[in-house]
């Protein structure tokens, strides 16, 4: 608890508006750590919640060089592929690896690649009904973004749904083991109920949806 600790110490409190988020509970950062497969040696980058919708970026060298002086491994050009960052995970031996998509391609290849691998599908608003039903084959989870079809087709293999009007929809076991142990981050009080799903309050979905 040495990170509580710190941000009690200083007066520092998230800011849910700004999307921050500390992980405090050391047993969830242990069972995060045992599931990514990652030891002390290893470097670990971090993408801040606000940059989850990039789909562009330019590489920044100096970051590059400090990834690769730690051991770290990066494609070749730098790019945002997910199909290769994959392959090149599995190709280093990592065998607990979970990628995010956003196009059905994407998906098809990835699971293609590895049966294991968990997808998390999103940035989905805009989908068509035709790929979100194909989608949905092939995430472990999937976020409704504003598309009526995920939220459409969703319904029939959710487990497990997270939040009511952008959720997240978990599909598989393991997308559901993923979405418990985020639940245990929450401060906030939490009520755990058996119900049929999804469960999306008319008032509160994104308008329109597309």
């Amino acid at each position: 608890m040495q990170v509580k600790r710190i941000l009690m110490e200083r007066g520092v409190r998230a800011r849910r508006s700004l999307g921050q988020y500390f992980l405090i509970d050391d047993g969830v950062a242990a069972r995060m750590v045992e599931y990514a497969g990652v030891g002390s040696c290893d470097v670990v980058l971090e993408i801040g919640a606000r940059l989850s919708g990039v789909i562009e970026t330019t590489p920044v060298e100096g970051i590059i060089e400090k990834i690769k002086d730690k051991g770290g491994k990066i494609l070749d050009p730098p790019r945002i592929d997910q199909v290769a960052g994959l392959q090149m995970a599995l190709e280093l031996g990592y065998e607990r690896v979970g990628v995010t998509v956003s196009t059905l391609a994407d998906a098809e290849r990835c699971r293609a690649i590895s049966e294991h691998t968990v997808i998390f599908g999103v940035h989905l608003t805009g989908i068509s009904r035709k790929e979100a039903e194909e989608f949905c084959e092939f995430a472990d989870l999937i976020t409704a973004c504003a598309s009526p079809h995920i939220r459409e087709y969703a319904k029939e293999r959710v487990i497990l749904q997270a939040g009511t009007a952008i959720p997240i929809f978990a599909l598989t076991p393991v997308g559901k083991e993923l979405l418990l142990e985020r639940a245990k981050e929450v401060e906030d009080t939490l009520l755990i109920n058996t119900m049929r799903l999804p469960v999306l309050p008319e008032e509160k979905q994104p308008e329109p949806l597309v």
